[in-house]
């Protein structure tokens, strides 16, 4: 039970659906406060920096994700930063809403990674599709060379040092990914981490790909171990939600679209992939362009080397 004192059930929002780290959050009986504040989410943060992120449809569910009922397209303009969300007998209590938890159904976080690996080099195929998709509807975001023909910016605003950094940086990372080397991954996540614009910035965005890779080519451990790295190197150099995102990474975890597109690989649905690539690019201005370049830069830095 999460139950700690009376609260108005009768007024309260069901709860849909709640992911893992979501519910330890609510378990914890820490509470938290308003960290960020977006239309149709909102992230909260408790006194250990944990992450919760409340959202309402469409908005899709993630790694620490609880999706609420809410009918109300704005209903987070009733929210302001710092606000206390406290846990209620069942209810998150945050602003004017009160959300029951005994209605979420449990939502697992983490993709069938070994079922996927068990496929072994069947899904190899669906890559060039993907990286089709990305010189096509991706927004020239600071990775952009990583899957055009040759070096272009979509987006004049972006400033070519940082694009050059940034290519450097995954560069290096792409190189030490298929080692097991703590200090040079250590390293390499460094000097990705924090790197760009956005809420979540480029170079967080690219190492979230590359756990993805990892985790879908390699040995649970192996997989682990290494997104550990990199997400220890990489939390303590960019901001609070973003490190939320990279932590959760290197559990395996990630969010709705991601599933899709790991499930159609698994399943080998033919044209599946382009499909769930592109809900992937929809992710904020770059975040998903970003880190299904990481994703793809990944795999198929991981297998070239692998191949020799």
């Amino acid at each position: 039970m999460l139950s700690r004192a009376a609260a108005p059930f009768s007024q309260a929002t069901a709860a849909l659906s709640v992911a893992p780290a979501a519910l330890a959050w609510l378990r914890s009986g820490r509470g938290g406060q308003v960290l960020h504040i977006f239309d149709r989410a909102a992230y909260l943060i408790d006194e250990r920096e944990e992450i919760l992120l409340l959202a309402a449809p469409p908005v899709g569910i993630g790694p620490f994700t609880l999706l609420a009922d809410i009918q109300d397209r704005q209903f987070t303009k009733s929210m302001s930063i710092d606000e206390p969300a406290v846990v209620l007998q069942d209810c998150l209590c945050v602003g004017e809403f009160s959300i029951r938890l005994d209605t979420a159904a449990p939502w697992r976080a983490a993709p069938d990674w070994e079922r996927l690996r068990r496929r072994g080099a069947s899904w190899f195929s669906a890559l060039p599709g993907i990286r089709h998709v990305l010189r096509s509807h991706g927004r020239g975001g600071v990775f952009a060379g990583f899957v055009a023909e040759e070096r272009v910016s979509g987006d004049r605003s972006i400033d070519e040092n940082l694009a050059l950094a940034a290519r450097r940086a995954a560069d290096d990372l792409l190189q030490a990914l298929s080692g097991d080397d703590e200090a040079t991954l250590t390293r390499s996540a460094r000097g990705l981490a924090g790197l760009g614009k956005g809420f979540t910035p480029s170079g967080d965005d690219f190492l979230m790909g590359t756990m993805f890779a990892l985790w879908a080519t390699m040995p649970a451990e192996t997989a682990r171990r290494r997104s550990r790295w990199l997400s220890a190197a990489a939390a303590k150099r960019t901001t609070r939600a973003s490190a939320a995102w990279l932590t959760a990474a290197a559990r395996g975890e990630a969010a709705e679209p991601w599933h899709g597109l790991f499930a159609s690989l698994v399943e080998n649905r033919f044209d599946e992939p382009r499909t769930a690539a592109q809900r992937i690019l929809q992710t904020g201005h770059t975040s998903g362009e970003d880190a299904l370049t990481g994703f793809v830069g990944g795999v198929e830095s991981l297998l070239t080397r692998a191949t020799r």
